[in-house]
């Protein structure tokens, strides 16, 4: 019984060591890194080992590319195998494919293949690689997965193409995520405006969420942080008062915008937004006047092109009168708020202390932006302060032809607008100048009255 039992021993020992099952292949397929920006590097590995005691003399790998994964311009290509393992690897652009063969000794045997791919497109990818021994048909499969990821995408307008001098309009900043899987947390930029805009003090706006921030920095800089997109959001940001603070054309360009996608700091576009500032076609205007034996009135109205109410929107007409040798013989300033009308007689207002007024004038007028104080048209202000709005209208006499025998002239009467002027530096300095001149040491001629209310200046 005991040799029986040892003898049937040896038998069952004997079955199991010859007809044990073989095992297929083990593969794992994997990449670098789980998540990488777009355009980034990443090297994609197999790994195909032989778990059998024996050896395993041909087995084959196929991994099928994800479309949107091309080969690096360094693809770096390689194959390391051990433990008596070998083999050779092939890649195949259409369809795209990595192809291995070779030959694995006994025992944990292994070969990995190695490729460098650079990602063309966002979203998720993946590779499904097949390791096979043909000689029992056994084979495994494993998927190695990887995400791309896209920066925050930045674009940046002003809501006017132009703006006139000391005017302002909006600057809104919009922030698209175009991930479609994965959100975007921390996205910031900063903008410092060019010298000729200014946003001090300005209103912002924002729709991007409770956690942003959009912050003025001293007069030119816009900071923006703590934004979060959810996949394929957008959101936008806006300042409402960029001003214009100088006369020209500027190009304003951001930082570029950064965000962190699935632990990873993206950094995104740059953007860029240009504005035209000029001076307001209407705050510089000039016009001819023929008194005649009579007077000639000016007529002054404020349109209210001024952002803000009365007192915010009112501007500083300033009056400078010439005689025909270029001479300047008054100046004076009427503070006028929006639809308010403000007049001056020629003979009563502007000229009343000169001993022998001409009959003949010219007459500029120059509107600026009110202050908290009086306006004073010997006070040379900011270009950036002239304001738009201003109207102006005044009276020409004529003698038009004897009425009868007594010589007594027939008055004609017409009046007409003013014509907006191209004002130079130059010529903005000489009349403030001039005028500070004849308020200041001059002989005392020059000094007008201020505006009268006859017809509702304010």
């Amino acid at each position: 019984m005991k040799t029986a039992g040892f003898f049937s021993g040896l038998i069952v020992s004997g079955l199991f060591s010859c007809f044990a099952e073989p095992l297929p292949p083990t593969i794992t397929a994997s990449f670098s890194d789980a998540a990488v920006p777009l355009h980034a590097a990443v090297t994609f590995s197999v790994r195909v080992a032989n778990p059998n005691a024996d050896r395993v003399d041909a087995v084959t790998m196929t991994a099928t590319v994800a479309d949107g994964l091309v080969l690096d311009a360094n693809p770096n290509l390689q194959v390391a195998c051990e433990g008596g393992g070998f083999g050779s690897v092939t890649v195949n652009d259409r369809p795209s494919t990595i192809s291995f063969t070779g030959s694995l000794g006994p025992s944990r045997s292994e070969c990995v293949v190695m490729v460098t791919f650079m990602p063309a497109r966002i979203g998720v990818m993946t590779i499904r690689a097949t390791a096979q021994d043909p000689a029992t048909g056994l084979g495994s499969e494993s998927d190695a997965r990887l995400t791309v990821l896209a920066p925050p995408v930045l674009s940046m307008a002003f809501g006017a193409a132009a703006v006139g001098l000391g005017g302002s309009t909006s600057l809104t900043f919009t922030l698209v995520n175009p991930n479609p899987d994965v959100d975007l947390t921390a996205v910031s930029l900063t903008d410092t405006l060019p010298g000729g805009i200014s946003a001090f003090a300005s209103p912002v706006d924002s729709n991007c969420g409770d956690g942003a921030s959009i912050r003025i920095v001293g007069v030119d800089t816009i900071a923006i942080s703590g934004l979060t997109l959810a996949a394929k959001s957008s959101c936008t940001a806006s300042v409402l008062r960029a001003r214009g603070a100088v006369t020209g054309s500027f190009v304003n360009a951001t930082s570029p915008v950064v965000g962190n996608g699935a632990g990873i700091m993206l950094t995104g576009n740059r953007a860029e937004a240009s504005l035209l500032v000029t001076t307001p076609p209407d705050s510089f205007q000039v016009r001819y006047l023929a008194t005649g034996s009579g007077d000639s009135v000016i007529n002054f109205t404020n349109a209210g092109s001024l952002a803000g109410g009365k007192d915010e929107g009112a501007i500083c007409i300033n009056v400078y009168e010439f005689d025909a040798r270029e001479e300047m013989e008054s100046c004076c300033a009427c503070r006028v708020r929006p639809n308010g009308i403000a007049s001056l007689s020629y003979r009563t207002d502007l000229v009343n202390f000169t001993p022998f007024p001409p009959q003949s004038a010219t007459v500029l007028v120059l509107a600026t932006a009110a202050g908290p104080g009086a306006c004073n048209a010997a006070t040379q202000p900011a270009l950036n302060n002239l304001a738009p709005g201003m109207r102006a209208w005044a009276t020409n006499v004529h003698s038009v032809k004897l009425l009868d025998e007594s010589a007594r002239p027939l008055l004609g009467i017409t009046e007409t607008p003013f014509a907006s002027a191209e004002l130079s530096l130059e010529e903005f300095t000489k009349i403030t100048s001039y005028c500070n001149f004849l308020q200041l040491v001059g002989s005392g001629f020059g000094q007008c009255k201020a505006c009268t209310s006859r017809i509702g200046a304010q």
